[in-house]
């Protein structure tokens, strides 16, 4: 057979939608050829790409061919993970053809070519969102799954690259109840971007109180990226914060590769328990939830290569993290010696206590000692820094109620000062 040019090759792909349920887990795009031209064109010279994101990644193995009239056999599928993110496509599956399939006719298509795609583990895909996407019940021309001859695009326009966006975002559970002789946490890391996270640069923080000196043990008991793989170590800081005196940070192991794109790392359940296993109260914990489903937790903390990415540090953490504590022993506590800012020393002479929290309608505050000025200010603040309600009180009255029910529920930090005073804490609203 002579090669034509390929400026001459006049190639479609003509698609059937043949699954009807966009978001189940498999996808099934049967296909024709079909030669425009006046020539015969080889197979073997032809190939084809479907764009499509995976969500919650896994290995793209099911990839299977039903039936082709031009040979079962001689089509193959490959899914192919793309260098830069694109628009709806994240990667493609490439469609080649062996030499044996001879030659498409000119003028003739190539018959039904019915495909599926899955992943590894066959959990759910959304295709909705992919590039390739197209609901068809019949077989029409679909530009956006692309010809290929001799490797030069002949049919189709290929989605566009897109920037790069980086979201990284931490759901948990708590499984433990708010006064308990163990901390336990169910979490989750997903990765919302568009591009791969590497593991061995992860590492994620539970800000927490350990209401006592007792050294602080870590217990790993599920990870779905395997116990061996995920490391936790308690960090106890020299200088108390609020809502927090250490901090459980979880690192990966380098040999997961990278959490992919629109994919999380799986559920990863431990507890936090003292030596003496006496009890903590969480209520006042800088990354506590109250018990109820998984749902995104913006104060508990996610960090690229030691830099902050998702979430919201305790007030005054992050002078006092400048060195990053040693990630070679999991479970044993480390102290880091850091020194004490101007603003650590007024949270530390300011004495009250905040109940309920979490709270529904009205809170309660209550002061230590006398005050040597007249008003006291209330502030709270929602997590993205926004002031949501203050209020001005009388510093002579060392207790008060505050109405918040106008708050919408949520996580909340709210500010006292008194003078030269402060004290910064977590508010729950429930």
């Amino acid at each position: 057979t002579v090669d034509i040019e390929v400026k001459a090759v006049q190639l479609s792909v003509l698609h059937k939608n043949a699954d009807s349920k966009p978001t189940n887990n498999i996808i099934k795009p049967f296909l024709r050829i079909a030669n425009q031209g006046d020539d015969p064109l080889p197979y073997e010279k032809i190939t084809l790409r479907y764009w499509l994101t995976v969500e919650d990644f896994a290995p793209m193995t099911n990839l299977a061919v039903y039936w082709a009239k031009l040979g079962t056999r001689n089509v193959q599928m490959n899914y192919v993970a793309l260098a830069e993110p694109r628009q709806g496509a994240l990667g493609y599956v490439e469609y080649t053809i062996d030499a044996s399939a001879g030659e498409l006719a000119a003028n003739a298509n190539s018959g039904p070519i019915q495909t599926a795609v899955a992943k590894q583990n066959w959990t759910p895909m959304n295709e909705a969102d992919d590039y390739s996407y197209a609901v068809s019940s019949n077989y029409i021309a679909n530009d956006r799954i692309t010809a290929y001859y001799n490797g030069l695009l002949v049919w189709g326009s290929e989605p566009t690259v897109v920037p790069a966006v980086q979201s990284l975002t931490v759901y948990s559970k708590t499984k433990s109840s708010a006064t308990a002789n163990t901390i336990g946490t169910l979490v989750q890391v997903r990765n919302e971007g568009n591009g791969p996270i590497s593991y061995e640069d992860l590492t994620v923080r539970y800000w927490f109180t350990a209401d006592g000196e007792q050294a602080v043990n870590f217990y790993l008991d599920y990870a779905k990226l395997g116990r061996s793989s995920i490391s936790g170590e308690v960090v106890r800081l020299d200088v108390p914060v609020a809502g927090a005196d250490r901090y459980l940070e979880l690192s990966f192991s380098s040999a997961l590769g990278s959490l992919s794109p629109l994919s999380t790392t799986g559920n990863i359940q431990y507890r936090m328990a003292k030596s003496n296993w006496s009890a903590f109260d969480q209520t006042d914990d800088h990354s506590y939830l109250p018990r109820g489903p998984m749902r995104e937790n913006m104060m508990m903390t996610v960090y690229l290569d030691g830099e902050l990415v998702y979430g919201t540090e305790p007030i005054g953490a992050t002078a006092r993290q400048a060195t990053a504590p040693s990630k070679e022993v999991a479970g044993k506590e480390t102290n880091i010696s850091e020194s004490l800012t101007d603003e650590a020393l007024l949270d530390k002479e300011l004495d009250l206590k905040v109940f309920p929290n979490p709270v529904q309608n009205w809170v309660n505050i209550e002061f230590s000692g006398t005050s040597e000025v007249e008003q006291t200010h209330v502030l709270i603040y929602n997590l993205s820094g926004k002031l949501m309600q203050q209020q001005v009180l009388n510093s002579r009255e060392r207790s008060h109620q505050l109405d918040v029910r106008e708050l919408p529920q949520g996580a909340y930090l709210m500010q006292v000062e008194e003078g030269q005073r402060r004290k910064t804490l977590r508010l729950l609203k429930e």
